[in-house]
């Protein structure tokens, strides 16, 4: 005959089991087990690394050269868009790669590439772009990584906003009367974001967006000037929309001035 192990009531199980659960509860509040939450940064920490301006700053200014054979302006048709036509009679030629008769070349994003230490908080100035008779001005600009950048159509007729960053999120906004504005953001460094306009493929600007303060654009005589730098050595680097990026080394000493020109050559 065959016999089988009774099994405890199921209220000895339900009192075995609340047991547990005390003995758990009684553990955890001596032990601790909910997880550690993580340390937070004091905020001594936070801003031991932010940047402070250096008792005796020092600057770097010179010219981007271009020296070849720029290419050849071309004809805008604008026709498309009646108001454009309108706001632009004789139509437009546009030279993308405007050069004095020195060779200064205009358009010139010149940024500190590497060496720069610290952080640096982004202004709260907003970076303005507008897009008037129909193409955007200025052609180049720089923002700092968190710095607004305000976008204003002038024009009364439909533009759109495409950004296309490849570190930061993109947009594509419509903009379809005067007086609109727009403000974005670009959340990382990236040198440089191409902008355009979907509605008239002609409109297009540039934008630099470093970590620090310390860049410039090149004027129509290809001249630029960076200051308030630490002393240090740099890699000084200079990007073009059309011409790619060349750059160059320079050290400096405490309240220097040093002298540095950048050329893109083009056969």
């Amino acid at each position: 005959m065959r016999t089988y192990a009774r099994r405890p009531p199921r209220s000895a199980w339900g009192c075995a089991m609340l047991a547990g659960l005390c003995l758990m509860s009684f553990a955890c509040s001596r032990d601790s087990c909910a997880p550690t939450p993580a340390a937070q940064p004091s905020k001594e920490a936070a801003t031991s690394s932010r940047a402070q301006p250096p008792a005796d700053p020092a600057a770097v200014s010179g010219t981007v050269r271009f020296r070849g054979v720029a290419p050849a302006a071309r004809r805008l048709r604008m026709s498309a868009d009646p108001y454009c036509e309108k706001a632009n009679p004789g139509g437009v030629k546009r030279r993308d790669v405007i050069a004095a008769g020195d060779g200064g070349l205009a358009n010139v994003f010149v940024f500190i590439k590497s060496g720069v230490q610290g952080t640096y908080a982004p202004p709260a100035e907003q970076v303005r772009i507008d897009q008037h008779n129909c193409n955007y001005v200025p052609v180049v600009s720089g923002a700092m990584v968190g710095q607004p950048v305000a976008i204003h159509n002038s024009d009364a007729t439909l533009h759109n906003v495409h950004a296309m960053p490849r570190l930061s999120r993109g947009f594509n906004a419509a903009m379809p009367r005067r007086g609109m504005t727009i403000v974005r953001k670009f959340t990382a460094p990236e040198v440089l974001i191409r902008i355009k306009c979907d509605v008239h493929p002609w409109m297009e600007t540039f934008v630099g967006v470093t970590t620090n303060p310390f860049y410039a654009v090149t004027g129509q005589d290809g001249r630029f000037s960076i200051s308030g730098l630490p002393p240090g050595d740099y890699v000084v680097a200079a990007v073009h929309p059309k011409l790619g990026q060349t750059e160059s080394r320079v050290s400096l000493l405490p309240g220097a001035h040093r002298s540095l020109d950048l050329e893109f050559v083009k056969p």
